[in-house]
């Protein structure tokens, strides 16, 4: 007894066929045409985890860009708080309303922390990016930054702390 076992020739058929596509293409829509061609469940399962090892076995050491793409969108962030609130403290006192920066300061941060941590969890779902695909990080952290951008105008537009 135990849970049903996949058919080892349909999991070697789907392995194979797995081998033969481009490496560079994502294996979750490979693994749906496969099913659509009538492998079960368990085969298509079995042939992805076992080619996605295969790819990360293949991958020379460090070319993961995960970890660098982290970092990239980290300190972005922390830049764009750090500006914003150095400009909004050193503004002008009468400019603001009994002394609301360290508010507007919080209130920036707790805008875009929500955005960063989807950020983050976009960049370590990556694959592209897991196997060293460089344009990938763009496309990873091109949401983020429009996020970015759009808050910090909001905030420099409302606060104008460069007057």
């Amino acid at each position: 007894m135990g849970w049903p076992q996949p058919n080892p020739e349909a999991v070697e058929a789907a392995l194979a066929w797995l081998r033969d596509q481009d490496p560079r293409l994502a294996l979750g829509p490979l693994g749906e045409q496969l099913r659509r061609e009538g492998y079960g469940e368990q085969e298509v399962n079995a042939a992805v985890a076992a080619r996605q090892a295969e790819l990360d076995a293949a991958l020379p050491p460090g070319s993961d860009l995960r970890g660098r793409a982290a970092a990239v969108l980290v300190i972005t962030f922390l830049a764009a708080w750090g500006i914003i609130t150095l400009a909004l403290v050193t503004g002008t006192p009468e400019q603001y309303l009994y002394n609301s920066e360290g508010i507007g300061a919080l209130i920036l941060g707790a805008a875009l922390l929500p955005m960063l941590l989807v950020g983050l969890v976009i960049v370590r779902a990556s694959g592209r990016l897991k196997r060293g695909v460089a344009g990938a990080m763009v496309m990873v952290l091109i949401v983020p930054f429009i996020y970015l951008v759009v808050v910090a105008g909001m905030c420099v537009s409302v606060y104008q702390p460069f007057n």
